[in-house]
């Protein structure tokens, strides 16, 4: 019965969610497994694999950042396909893409050198992710969907929360992430119109779903495969210290001074000097 247990628990996602749960906890990142929201399209609850935390803390402990994954675990013999327009975009993510807290978090960012994480090595950023050798895209479509559903629920909590944040100034950006154990590629043409396909490490999927708290502008989902999660894992860490040391550099844009400041847009062609030229 063991072996035979074993055998079955092998052939599931289990095992990945787990190893991906010990990697995340080596990177002093706090998980909760099978974490339970609510699908506000369908009234219902469901799980989503893992969401994990890690704050980074100023020494008085007045200040805090933290980085929240909301993370869908997808084991595959079947290879991943990123479908890609010729130009190739710079594969980063913006951290304005994702937070918290709306307005706050837009004031941390405000003039902040870490606004954005930048992919590893070999990514791709495509319109549309696949599946080859099976039929249909229910497997792609369900794990993005779970994942937006999933980010707005969190991020509908954290506004609830606000006072709190506010009061013991606590910043937080919340990252939606696919993580695969399978091929991954990126297919597009070439400039002469035929078929490339490469192998990447990661990618971002750009896509304009109904679901986006921005409906009709694009949602990101970044992928990312599993030899490459502790590199992102490493990104990460670099990144919540840089804004950490940004908040504590930069009281204005802590959460202490939220009603005390305002970041008003200007319309640059009204401001700009008419001296006849371009």
């Amino acid at each position: 019965m063991e072996k035979k247990l074993i055998e079955w628990f092998n052939k599931t996602g289990y095992p990945f969610e787990l190893w991906t749960e010990s990697i995340l906890s080596k990177y002093d990142f706090n998980s909760v497994n099978s974490s339970l929201y609510k699908d506000q399209e369908n009234e219902i609850f469901r799980e989503i694999d893992l969401v994990s935390t890690r704050s980074w803390e100023s020494e008085d402990g007045q200040t805090v950042f933290t980085i929240k994954l909301i993370i869908e675990c997808k084991k595959s013999e079947n290879p991943f396909v990123l479908l890609c327009n010729k130009d190739q975009k710079k594969c980063e993510i913006q951290l304005g893409e994702y937070y918290g807290i709306e307005e706050p978090i837009s004031r941390m960012l405000f003039n902040n050198n870490s606004k954005s994480i930048e992919l590893p090595k070999e990514s791709g950023y495509g319109f549309k992710l696949t599946q080859g050798f099976v039929k249909g895209d229910e497997t792609c479509h369900k794990a993005i969907n779970t994942l937006i559903k999933s980010l707005n629920e969190h991020l509908n909590n954290d506004k609830e929360f606000l006072e709190y944040y506010i009061e013991s100034n606590q910043h937080s950006i919340t990252i939606p992430l696919l993580l695969i154990d399978s091929p991954f590629f990126e297919l597009k043409l070439d400039n002469d119109n035929k078929l490339k396909i490469e192998r990447i490490n990661s990618g971002i999927v750009s896509t304009i779903t109904h679901l986006s708290r921005f409906y009709p502008e694009n949602f990101l989902v970044p992928i990312i495969t599993k030899e490459s999660l502790e590199n992102f894992l490493k990104t990460l860490e670099i990144i919540g210290k840089r804004n950490l040391d940004h908040l504590i550099q930069n009281p204005l844009c802590n959460l202490k001074n939220y009603e005390k400041t305002k970041i008003v847009l200007v319309d640059k062609e009204k401001t700009m000097p008419n001296n006849g030229s371009n």
